[in-house]
């Protein structure tokens, strides 16, 4: 560049670097709409509230009953079949199975007989970050 260029932009011919700077005209960003199945939109937000069981907390007491973690509802069978082949890794064939009806899967773990096992189980989901399970008890 000639020595006028350099004077009119003001730049240094030994140190010759420039600062570009950009600024945004609209701030706001606007995705694309995404597409929401008719499925999807009626989405059942059922809770049974009618009983609620308290289990010993003796680590060492086997209960009648056995607690299940239940992960879902599901629309695609492929996610369900993902988290449940993950959890097989980490806890194990024998606790963890699918339950699935038209568009609707679920991933149970269990049975639980003890709570003592439940804490182990809790434990090793809240490390991988899977915490936000329903807990079932039959």
């Amino acid at each position: 560049m000639s020595k006028n260029i350099y004077n009119k932009i003001d730049l240094d011919e030994k140190f010759p670097l420039v600062r570009v700077e950009t600024f945004r005209e609209n701030k706001k960003f606007t995705a694309k709409k995404a597409k929401t199945y008719d499925e999807e939109k009626y989405v059942k937000n059922k809770i049974n509230t009618n009983k609620v069981e308290v289990l010993s907390l003796s680590n060492d007491k086997k209960t009648k009953k056995n607690i299940y973690l239940k992960y879902g509802d599901f629309y695609s069978e492929y996610y369900a079949t993902g988290l449940m082949k993950m959890l097989k890794l980490r806890l194990g064939d024998k606790i963890v199975y699918k339950s699935s009806k038209k568009n609707s899967h679920y991933v149970y773990i269990g049975p639980i007989s003890s709570l003592k096992n439940y804490d182990k189980i809790h434990l090793k989901l809240k490390q991988i970050g899977l915490a936000g399970y329903d807990i079932t008890i039959k």
